[in-house]
């Protein structure tokens, strides 16, 4: 981004009418032209907010960082250097570089090491921090050549990455990777020495650029991708298997394969954090079967749902895919060998994202692991996560059973148990759910992690979840219902439903502990249709005996709920207290294949 880009973008976002997005932009130094790229970044990444950057004063980071904490600003960027550390570690300070000073050096960063941590576990759980790690060279302070680590650097060195440690462990906060940075910064570009010294500003335009980037990345985050969906021969793993069998097919060293079993490596990794992996192959679908039962295998059977394999066109498997995963395309890749089958599935469905694995090029595949990684990984999985595969697979079973049977009594044979807790807004599970179900969703709406924790203040407040389990297994939380409670009459603000979850009459039981756990006479709910949540507008259609108007505020008295209310079979369960209670009544290939084959 050019600094005139970062300008316009910077102006533009002061005057947007949207919800403001406030940041803290915490450094020692005078912001200038970094204050400038992380404002437009975030524009760019926020285009409906208005953007906010709040300084703090100049010289003190640890003060700065306290005053982040005591204004309670929801979102922190901290930039450290190394004059952060000790003065005589910047340009701008003359105190002495002698032999005799350098532990006095040490014993200074490391005291402000301690400083700089008191402060930043000072900051509120609920704020999202970025945090850069020193990015400019030292000044020559220590007498060994530049060409060798000497024992003062090193201490240095091991000082800073201990605060930066401790931060990568906290839920909510986010270190810069250096790495990252000097992909797009290398270090002789980064420091603007005579501009240090001029105006206190210690960076060239084009580091302020960067690393704006970087922090920016960190504080708002991509959203991850749900889905890969895999072909087997020649990607999952080496060989065609209906020319060489079962036994032929490998992925190891002794056979020249090792980059497929480290393509299985990573798909298991990612299976593990919630990323779902299913596999398209044109192939027998009973060597498919054998083959991936092979006790070898790095990805397990367990992990690949679904599995397609038939002589048709793959874009069928992949369309059966996605309808399994319940997912839209552009949330899912599609990985393949073949230019030819990544055209026809890309002309099937243009925005999704299909890369050709580059076999003959483990430089190649190393890239793609990168990517993959950065498109799906996570640093931690939840058990919702791994619950989530796993009801997707009983899908197919419970709804065969379900078209079956006759559907009052297979709603009884089900033994379910709905677990109703009152989650409070930290519960990232719930936030998750709000941000992401469209389905069956109330309004549609998403929240910023600062918007959604500001509504924990007000009178009456509160956020529900809901987790389910019957003899199909455990669906985990796959309920929300948020908004205030007040004088007899609830205003639900908030509701969604996994899609997992449907054809349980679910949604039924989340409006009955509504009204019965709050002793509520009517519950107004804030309906707007979206161009994807028709679960959400069949209900009430049912609940009021006709179409709700688009934007209105639907009243339901306890008296009409409990007059459409269908039987409920669910045994309830209530944490806090361990109470129980029953249900009761009621195609042209003109696509260009990206590819990780070429050097980059």
């Amino acid at each position: 981004m050019s600094l005139l880009e970062a300008l316009r973008l910077a102006s533009h976002a002061r005057e947007v009418e949207g919800e403001p997005y406030t940041v803290f932009l915490a450094c020692s130094f005078s912001p200038l032209h970094l204050e400038t790229f992380l404002t437009g970044h975030l524009s760019k990444a926020l285009p409906q907010r208005q953007i906010r950057i709040r300084n703090g004063i100049y010289g003190n980071l640890a003060h700065n960082i306290q005053l982040a904490a005591e204004q309670n600003i929801p979102n922190v960027v901290i930039a450290l250097e190394w004059f952060d550390f000790d003065p005589r570690l910047g340009i701008r300070s003359l105190g002495g570089w002698q032999p005799a000073q350098s532990q006095d050096i040490l014993d200074t960063a490391a005291a402000s090491a301690h400083r700089l941590n008191k402060a930043m576990a000072a900051l509120p759980p609920s704020s999202a921090v970025a945090l850069s790690l020193p990015t400019l060279p030292l000044p020559p302070v220590f007498q060994t050549h530049s060409t060798v680590l000497s024992f003062a650097e090193s201490r240095l060195l091991s000082t800073v990455m201990e605060l930066g440690s401790w931060a990568a462990g906290k839920s909510n906060m986010r270190v810069v990777h250096q790495d990252a940075l000097a992909e797009i910064s290398p270090m002789r570009e980064r420091w603007d020495a005579k501009w240090d010294l001029a105006s206190g500003f210690p960076y060239t335009v084009a580091h302020a650029d960067a690393l704006s980037s970087l922090m920016t990345a960190a504080l708002v985050p991509a959203p991850r991708r749900k889905g890969i969906i895999s072909d087997l021969d020649d990607t999952f793993w080496a060989g065609i298997l209906g020319e060489i069998g079962v036994s032929g097919v490998s992925w190891t060293l002794e056979y020249g394969t090792q980059v497929h079993g480290l393509y299985q490596q990573l798909l298991a990794s990612l299976a593990e954090t919630g990323t779902l992996v299913a596999i398209a192959s044109k192939n027998d679908p009973k060597m498919v079967e054998d083959a991936l039962l092979r006790e070898d295998l790095l990805a397990r059977r367990k992990i690949l749902f679904p599995i397609d394999a038939h002589w048709g066109a793959k874009s069928e498997s992949v369309g059966r895919i996605l309808e399994a995963w319940n997912v839209g395309a552009a949330s899912a890749v599609f990985i393949d060998d073949s230019k030819l089958e990544l055209a026809e599935v890309k002309s099937a469905f243009p925005e999704m994202e299909c890369i050709q694995f580059p076999t003959k090029n483990p430089a190649g595949v190393l890239r793609l692991l990168k990517w993959l990684r950065d498109e799906f990984g996570r640093e931690s999985a939840g058990e919702e996560d791994k619950l989530r595969r796993e009801s997707l697979q009983q899908k197919e079973v419970f709804q065969t059973e379900f078209e079956r049977a006759d559907p009052e009594q297979f709603l009884k044979s089900l033994e379910a148990t709905v677990t109703i807790a009152e989650a409070g807004r930290s519960d990232q599970r719930a936030f998750d759910l709000v941000n992401k179900t469209n389905q069956f969703n109330l309004n549609g709406a998403r929240y910023t992690p600062d918007a959604w924790h500001e509504r924990a203040g007000r009178k009456g407040d509160f956020v529900f979840t809901a987790a389910y389990e019957d003899r199909f297994g455990p669906l985990g939380k796959i309920a929300v219902m948020a908004g205030e409670a007040r004088d007899g009459r609830i205003e639900l603000e908030d509701w969604v439903i996994s899609c997992r979850a449907f054809s349980r009459r679910i949604e039924f039981q989340c409006l009955r502990t509504l009204f019965e756990s709050f002793g509520a006479s009517e519950i107004a709910m804030h309906f707007k249709p979206t161009a994807r949540n028709g679960a959400t507008h069949d209900l009430l259609k049912i609940v009021f005996n006709r179409l709700p108007e688009s934007g209105a505020i639907l009243t339901l008295t306890r008296d009409l709920f409990e007059a459409r209310c269908p039987r409920l079979y669910h045994e309830i369960r209530e944490p806090r207290s361990g109470l129980r209670k029953s249900g009761g009544a009621a195609r042209k290939l003109n696509y260009a294949v990206p590819t990780f084959d070429t050097a980059r």
